[in-house]
Formats: structure tokens, sequence, C-alpha cells
């Protein structure tokens, strides 16, 4: 089956057309960084969605960073794209219509996608790391003795969000194990990458990764810690709130 029919038939995918572009606009509001592969190269580039054109049909992307992968884009060249809205995995396709320039950016053109994966649907609830209460855990390259930190965004039962420095070397696809800190305790757990993008604003990596392999009692652990995170979230939240 091809990738088109498998995102196009996956459980999470939205086909309404309102939808998708709500969700696109979503994007262009809140200026989320978009991790961009190009079909024929490994190597990820970032962009972002300028513009949503709804009564033409189009969605106007920014030029690829870095510049050596922009060069690679032609009219028709098809671009994988995986990006978070409100915490929620978001990944769709699209191809290259056109491709313009604006105060010496490059800009893409292309239709807006007949669908989208938005994992809105998903049971396992991701709880978000307030920055006045940051976790910082260890990981490291499974069969690699190297090793760095990364700061955690939001953590849930099956996966995490982080931020760690542009120079730590970790990819999509990669194999980790991530040390969490649990009370006294740590928890060895085992991780795929699934998202790896470097933030040029913020001059940082955004890492994502999936969990494999846990065992019902750690399961159990992390649940709730995960819990515990969210209810010191909330609490934090509404202090600050009735400040």
């Amino acid at each position: 089956m091809a990738d088109d029919e498998i995102l196009a038939n996956a459980p999470d995918a939205i086909r309404n057309p309102i939808q998708i572009r709500s969700l696109l606009g979503k994007l262009v509001k809140q200026r989320s960084i978009l991790s961009v592969t190009l079909d024929g190269f490994r190597r990820q580039a970032t962009s972002a969605v300028l513009s949503v054109d709804s009564p033409e049909g189009y969605v106007v992307f920014d030029e690829l960073v870095p510049n050596r992968m922009h060069e690679r884009v032609r009219p028709g060249s098809r671009l994988s794209i995986y990006t978070r809205l409100d915490n929620v995995d978001l990944r769709f396709a699209v191809q290259v219509a056109g491709i313009g320039r604006q105060d010496g950016i490059a800009m893409y053109r292309a239709r807006i996608p007949a669908y989208v994966r938005y994992s809105q649907r998903r049971r396992e609830f991701r709880s978000r790391v307030g920055a006045g209460n940051p976790i910082n855990v260890n990981i490291s390259l499974v069969g690699s003795d190297l090793g760095f930190d990364i700061s955690l965004v939001d953590l849930s039962v099956t996966g995490f969000g982080a931020r760690c420095s542009v120079h730590d070397e970790v990819g999509t696809g990669d194999e980790i194990e991530v040390r969490l800190p649990v009370g006294e305790d740590v928890l060895l757990l085992m991780a795929t990458v699934t998202f790896s993008s470097i933030d040029e604003v913020q001059r940082q990596r955004r890492v994502g990764g999936r969990f494999h392999d846990l065992t019902p009692d750690v399961q159990r652990t992390l649940s709730t810690f995960v819990t515990t995170m969210q209810r010191e979230y909330l609490r934090r939240l509404r202090s600050l709130q009735a400040d």
C-alpha cells in the first residue's frame, strides 16, 4: 500500500476540508515549526505555514532550512510534514505547485491536503511540563556511548516531547534509553525518536519519542507520575492566574 493510502485510511485521518483548513490556520497563528522531509532525501528540514488561501485552495510554506534542502525543491516535489499542534501529533503531505519569492525569501505554494493525520483521539493523556517546574532527563543512543540531557516539554505513558541543545546528535528513527527521575528512583525507558528538528528561532533542538517494551509495573508507575505532573501543572497555573 502506498504511503498516501496509509495516511488516508489511518484511524486518526481527517478528510473534512473545513477541519483541515482550521488546523492549517492554527499552524499559521501559532507560528508552529514544521519538520519537513523531501522525497528522496533522509535529512529533515524546517519550515512554517505562512498562509492558507481557502477560496483558492492553496497553502503557502516558508523556505526550507537549511538552504541546501531548499535548493532541492522543485515544482512537483513532495513534502512530508510533521509537527505538534496543541500537544497533538499532526502529519500530512503536499506537492509543491509553484515556488515564488518575497523580500528575498522563497515560498512554496501547494494544494491544501485532502487529508491529514491528527491524533486527537488517542487514549493516553499527555501532560505539559511547566516552565517553573522543569524536568531534565538523561538519554543515550542505544549501542553508543553518546548521551546527554534533555528538558521535557510534555510526557505521557506512550511518549514525550523535549528540547535540547542544537549540538546534540539525535535523529528520527534513533533508538534511545531514557532515564526519567521519579521521586528517589529512576525509570529506564526504551524509546524510538519520532521527531527531531532544529528550532532556528530559539536555537534549540526539538525532539519527540515513543516508548516501547514497557512492563506493566513501569506503565503503572509512569501513569501515576504523569497524573501527578498534570495536577502540579494545573495547581501552578491556577496560582499564576490568581495573582
